[in-house]
């Protein structure tokens, strides 16, 4: 990709994952791959756990809207490393890689994936990261727009 990007990360979640893991392993990921977190717009996950309060918390401490994509709409999107097990769990065999690369809302140019499925931080993790870079232009102003929408926004 050329030009000023924005980075999405999906996270894939089991429930009862903490705010402080989310955080923890976004910010670990980010680190890992020397990008600035300045530079995310939004947290996209499964739209069967978008209302995950570890989740929600997790999108609170970074200060970053999290959107969420239905399971049927994320199954269409082909990942490098599908699960089976997420498969069963929420209807499509991949989170964050998906979710990452669609951004926080469908129908556009989908991104870049730099940074493959993470397994969170700590000793179970509970949730996974990945990041996909997404022309500014394509991507920054919807983003700030679903910031600022109702429907996208999760109160703690």
């Amino acid at each position: 990709m050329t030009g000023h990007q924005v980075l999405v990360v999906g996270v894939g979640a089991a429930r009862g994952v903490t705010a402080e893991e989310v955080r923890a392993s976004v910010c670990a990921a980010l680190a890992g791959a020397g990008l600035a977190r300045a530079a995310v717009v939004a947290l996209v996950t499964v739209q069967a756990r978008v209302g995950e309060p570890g989740l929600v918390g997790g999108a609170a401490l970074l200060g970053l809207p999290l959107s969420a994509h239905p399971a049927e709409e994320l199954a269409r999107v082909p990942v490098p490393h599908p699960s089976e097990r997420v498969l069963a769990a929420v209807g499509t065999p991949g989170v964050a890689e998906a979710a990452a690369l669609l951004g926080p809302v469908a129908g556009g140019a989908p991104g870049e994936l730099v940074v493959p499925k993470t397994r969170g931080v700590g000793a179970r993790p509970r949730c996974t990261v990945a990041i996909a870079a997404h022309s500014d232009s394509a991507w920054a102003g919807v983003a700030r727009r679903v910031a600022n929408e109702p429907s996208h926004q999760q109160t703690t």
